[in-house]
């Protein structure tokens, strides 16, 4: 049992550095600029 909890423990270990490190990789989000037009809210409504 003890054997099956460090895998687990080491399996998940592994998947989050390799989730940190796509997730540093990837390109950042495009900024909204205050100021800027803004796409119209989804509901129809005005924005909060």
């Amino acid at each position: 049992m003890f054997r099956a909890s460090e895998a687990a423990i080491r399996l998940l270990t592994e998947a989050q550095a390799r989730a940190e490190e796509a997730y540093l990789a990837a390109e950042p989000p495009p900024l909204a600029l205050p100021g800027r037009e803004e796409p119209p809210h989804p509901t129809g409504g005005p924005p909060c």
